[in-house]
């Protein structure tokens, strides 16, 4: 058998991630697919006036945007009429990033069963849901397959392959993921950490290719932040610490249930049970280089998300930043338990778990109500979970209920939005009566 899967198992692949996500390719276009994707002014220019604007200095306001993903923007220019187009296109780079997966598995833990493990979990892992079903968050997926590329190429090149494309393809490949989202930065102290526990003698060998990587990482944050005008801010701060957003991760990773669009931490101090066990982990696993490793990509993919540098969102975490942290999970799950027959079974059972987990979930996404009242229900104390329920209920003119919801968002926070559509909800009864 060769390093990569054989074609019944990536047959048998493909068809586990299209059966599961089959719901999510004819769903009505909703959320952020909606101003970012299918209605983005942009999109509508011609193809000179949009390059031009693309590759400005105001990219942000231009594109709408508040990271810098270019790429996933000249990709929305060319499929943002066609949802079935670019959705099928997300689960083919998402079938690809399980393939990548399973390549870097192999080189870890030397054998083939642990591998498939950790391609099929990471395939059907539930909070990969709300990425792959939402167009507008494509970067993270585009940034994921640029990531995996990289790392894999550090670990051929480390392992006395030394083809003359293998720089080319670190350096191209990390150049095409800064260009989709800014985490793909993760790329570099992931690499650096493999060639640290599994391939210190190969040092001398990487200079080259280190000063090629730290051209391309310091020419793109000079573009990034001093080249480009800043997009908007947002006026909210979170309270919540980054270990809080870290402990709220390790068990959205653990237990993926229940998904929800937006989130609100809970109250209390739940977060230092996480922060023990994942600390407890690494002392049991200190012994295991595997381990260590896959721990610390759990942590190194979480970093840009956990407001250690403040960006902007509405909600203080999201389902959706566990794309790559995911990977590292499913790679600590193979390499511990893969090997064994029991493990083995634990295994299956955790992936015969998942997978109606994350196929329920894409069924929610077919009803754009029933998947905003989730949402309020899972995040009480989320202000645009209520906003997003008292729209659509006011769309389908049940005025009560979007009444209902609007005031929530008044009791948590001020909004103009909300009081505007108290009102167009007293005009819009006054004409019924």
């Amino acid at each position: 058998m060769t390093e990569n899967m054989s074609k019944r198992g990536s047959a048998a692949l493909a068809g586990a991630i299209a059966l599961i996500y089959a719901p999510a390719l004819v769903s009505p276009v909703i959320y952020d697919d909606v101003s970012h994707v299918r209605d983005n002014p942009a999109f509508r220019l011609g193809l000179g006036e949009f390059l031009t604007g693309l590759f400005s200095r105001d990219y942000f306001s231009f594109a709408s945007e508040r990271t810098y993903q270019p790429l996933v923007t000249l990709f929305h220019y060319a499929t943002h009429d066609h949802p079935f187009i670019y959705r099928a296109f997300g689960l083919g780079i998402h079938f690809l990033n399980a393939v990548l997966l399973y390549r870097v598995a192999q080189r870890l833990t030397a054998g083939r069963r642990p591998a498939i493990f950790a391609a099929c979990l990471f395939a059907v892992f539930p909070a990969h849901t709300e990425l792959l079903d939402f167009s507008a968050f494509k970067g993270h997926l585009f940034a994921a397959s640029c990531v995996l590329a990289v790392l894999l190429s550090v670990i051929e090149y480390c392992a006395d392959k030394v083809p003359p494309s293998l720089p080319f393809k670190i350096c191209f490949f990390l150049t095409l993921g800064l260009l989709s989202k800014e985490s793909a930065l993760v790329a570099v102290p992931l690499s650096i950490l493999y060639v640290v526990l599994f391939a210190r003698p190969e040092l001398p060998r990487l200079k080259t290719a280190a000063a090629s990587v730290a051209v391309i990482c310091a020419s793109y944050l000079f573009l990034r932040f001093s080249v480009l005008t800043p997009p908007r801010a947002f006026p909210v701060r979170f309270e919540y610490s980054s270990l809080e957003s870290f402990a709220f991760y390790l068990r959205t990773l653990a237990v993926p249930y229940p998904l929800c669009l937006e989130r609100s931490l809970p109250s209390g101090p739940f977060w230092l049970l996480w922060l023990g066990a994942f600390a407890a982990a690494a002392v049991l696993l200190r012994r295991s280089r595997e381990s260590l490793f896959s721990l610390a990509w759990i942590l190194l993919a979480l970093s840009p998300f956990l407001h250690l540098i403040p960006f902007s969102n509405v909600s203080p975490v999201a389902d959706r930043y566990l794309y790559l942290p995911a990977a590292g999970l499913c790679l600590l799950l193979a390499h511990n338990l893969g090997r064994s027959p029991r493990g083995a079974l634990a295994l299956a059972a955790l992936l015969a778990l998942w997978a109606p987990i994350a196929a329920a979930r894409n069924l929610t996404y077919r009803s754009t109500r029933a998947l905003f009242e989730q949402t309020a229900s899972c995040a009480p104390r989320n202000a645009r979970a209520q906003f997003l329920l008292g729209m659509v209920c006011f769309q389908e003119k049940d005025y009560a209920a979007s009444r209902a919801a609007y005031e929530r968002v008044l009791a948590l926070t001020d909004s103009p939005g909300a009081r505007a559509a108290l009102a167009d909800i007293e005009r819009a009864e006054a004409a019924l009566r």
